[in-house]
């Protein structure tokens, strides 16, 4: 798992306007299986319907914090 903290991580989803950090992720792949990330994400938006986020491409970016 990267920490957060270290490193700025930034997810953009397809189409949705979501203000969204991440808090951490991991990921896991194997011979035939397909890859899976998970992601612990929070949002100051109370009304933020997280239906509309599932299932949309999206790109996990990482850079250097500062």
């Amino acid at each position: 798992m990267l920490d957060a903290n270290a490193t700025h991580i930034t997810l953009t989803l397809e189409g949705a306007n979501a203000d969204l950090q991440v808090l951490s992720f991991t990921g896991r792949e194997a011979l035939n299986e397909p890859f899976r990330f998970d992601l612990e994400l929070v949002s100051a938006r109370p009304d933020l319907k997280l239906e509309e986020l599932l299932h949309k491409p999206g790109v996990l970016t990482f850079g250097a914090t500062g």
